[in-house]
């Protein structure tokens, strides 16, 4: 009590938590402690789902752009915590960003705002989406920036390395059967390999997730569909019109939240 040691245990992410803190070493056993998303959390959140969750208008797209090889490009909507089935397209269809582009606006309902991996094809894709005149927000996995002040729910103390980082944390979160928002992810055995596939570490400057390249070397293919849904997670503000009735961006954004 004194040294606080209970307090540390608390503080600990699952399945670690009920391991060290309550002795049952049968908490996640099927899982590394280091998933970052427990595989039962994503069971749940694939068993709540049902084709009539879908309420209100669509809030957020993610996509995933390929070009060519075997990867493939993926879009997910969200409809405030229902997501929709991930739709693919080989990246034999996608050779050009324009062309990706006009996959992710066939997808695209009530003004979302559509967030793209910007790496690669993705950020041609991302000036082909502005120039039709979608709300977009350019993803880089490696910024800093937008994570410096951001810390872990849990214990208020966990920093984040990069954006990838904190997407991945904040996703597990909303999956968080204690204080989770009820996701509802459509059952699908590869986006399930997809979530559960990425593991953690926690280095001085906060947690750090596998990177992508890591993951692929690893399980033989890219984990597409997971990460359009990470994309969807991001809540960005959608944009409105002004007096004059020009558009306004909005320039804030943030992961799903309550």
């Amino acid at each position: 009590m004194q040294t606080g040691y209970e307090a540390t245990l608390q503080s600990l992410p699952e399945p670690l938590r009920s391991q060290m803190l309550n002795g049952d070493f049968k908490a996640g056993m099927q899982d590394s402690a280091w998933q970052v998303i427990p595989t039962a959390w994503i069971d749940a959140a694939m068993d709540r789902w049902t084709p009539e969750g879908k309420k209100g208008p669509m809030d957020s797209v993610g996509a995933d752009v390929a070009r060519g090889g075997s990867d493939k490009t993926t879009c997910a909507v969200r409809y405030g915590y229902w997501y929709d089935k991930v739709k693919t397209w080989p990246g034999s269809q996608t050779p050009t960003g324009a062309a990706a582009a006009g996959l992710i606006v066939s997808c695209t309902r009530d003004q979302a705002p559509v967030h793209v991996d910007a790496l690669g094809v993705g950020g041609e894709t991302v000036g082909h989406l502005e120039s039709a005149g979608i709300q977009t927000v350019a993803v880089s996995g490696y910024d800093t920036k937008r994570c410096d002040i951001e810390h872990d729910k849990a214990t208020g103390k966990l920093r984040f390395r990069n954006l990838r980082a904190m997407m991945f944390w904040r996703f597990r979160e909303s999956l968080d059967p204690v204080t989770g928002n009820n996701v509802a992810l459509p059952p699908d055995p590869e986006l399930k390999a997809d979530l559960c596939c990425a593991m953690w570490k926690l280095t001085p400057g906060g947690i750090l997730i596998e990177q992508k390249e890591e993951i692929k070397k690893r399980i033989g293919r890219s984990p597409d569909k997971g990460d359009a849904v990470l994309y969807c997670s991001l809540v960005t503000p959608k944009r409105a019109k002004s007096r004059n009735k020009s558009m306004e961006y909005a320039e804030e954004w943030s992961p799903l939240d309550d």
